[in-house]
């Protein structure tokens, strides 16, 4: 049995839980950043945006996009954590804000 345990990869229900656990926080908090980063890049004064979160200190990126609604989504009470991070790292990271392009509706008459 220990064997399986150190080298054959097994683990306990209570292991196998806190592993799941820490998958779904990941996992949300990826989907509300890609989110938060939608919203932020499809916002009117985004270059502006943009500017104004690269001028602050790291630990200050998170509030800015909290502050700034990108990251809130409707029917959650509370913020999702790690969101607004990954988010805001996101953001630093694009080399140029991505053009959106409305296509017209077509009709299926």
């Amino acid at each position: 049995m220990v064997l399986g345990f150190t080298f054959g990869g097994w683990m306990t229900a209570g292991g196998a839980s806190v592993i799941r656990d820490q998958a779904v926080r990941t996992a949300r908090a990826e989907l509300i950043s890609n989110i938060c980063v939608h919203n932020f890049v499809s916002a009117a004064n985004a270059a502006d945006n943009l500017k104004e979160l690269k001028s602050k200190s790291s630990w200050e990126r998170d509030d800015f996009i909290t502050d700034g609604g990108w990251a809130s989504i409707d029917g959650l009470v509370s913020p999702v954590p790690n969101a607004a991070d990954a988010c805001a790292k996101a953001l630093i990271d694009l080399k140029e804000l991505p053009i959106f392009v409305e296509v017209p509706a077509t009709s299926s008459l």
